[in-house]
């Protein structure tokens, strides 16, 4: 979990910064001994100097020509140098796989009328390639695109105010009684579910606006 604090002045801003596969690969193969960061690395609170350098990094990269080409890359290694000082590497990038590739591709646009002729087409193969590669890594196309629509589905749910039917018309399902099978089918339970107000309302026989600012109870 990620607990975002307001600062004094009331704002909050995230930094990131992402490193070349280029350098996260030769840091990774010259530090054999450091164990490989397979999901989160706890820093707790970081050293002054490694807060400093994060900064100055991210200064120098969104000011280009700060700094000399080499100079700014051994300030990004530095970088790794400091989580490396705190037990971690990051290992080289993987290739994509098919079904990460579907993933992306239609996790932009999950409303799409999306075919496996389609998806393969834009992935510059045939439908049935598509469908091999897919078996191969225990995939199939149809399971694929309802884990993308219904994942982003969960998270819009969870996040907005939208109603349960235009969340479900967003990632691609004009029935939202079938859009609420298949989310059972997935995650085991109505999409309501994460909206346990919303249920109590139901069954006293209201119905909450939750497109209106003023969310007043409308009589059913």
């Amino acid at each position: 979990d990620i607990l975002n604090r307001l600062g004094t002045d009331g704002c909050y801003e995230a930094r990131w910064l992402m490193f070349d596969q280029v350098n996260v690969a030769a840091w990774y193969a010259e530090n054999p001994d450091l164990a490989t960061i397979a999901d989160l690395l706890p820093l707790g609170t970081p050293e002054p100097e490694f807060s400093r350098l994060i900064d100055s990094t991210i200064e120098a990269i969104e000011t280009p020509g700060a700094l000399p080409q080499p100079v700014a890359v051994a300030r990004v290694r530095e970088v790794l140098a400091w989580i490396g000082v705190h037990g971690g590497r990051f290992p080289p990038q993987a290739k994509a796989s098919v079904g990460d590739r579907v993933r992306q591709l239609v996790s932009g646009q999950p409303d799409h009328p999306w075919t496996a002729q389609d998806v393969g087409a834009r992935l510059a193969m045939s439908e049935a390639t598509l469908r091999r590669h897919l078996a191969k890594e225990g995939q199939t196309f149809s399971s694929l695109l309802a884990q993308v629509r219904l994942t982003q589905a969960f998270n819009l749910i969870l996040a907005t105010d939208r109603s349960i039917e235009a969340i479900a018309q967003s990632v691609g399902y004009d029935s939202a009684s079938r859009f609420s099978a298949r989310f059972r089918e997935l995650f085991g339970h109505h999409p309501s579910i994460l909206r346990g107000h919303q249920r109590t309302d139901e069954r006293l026989g209201t119905k909450i606006d939750r497109n209106s600012p003023t969310r007043h109870p409308l009589k059913t």
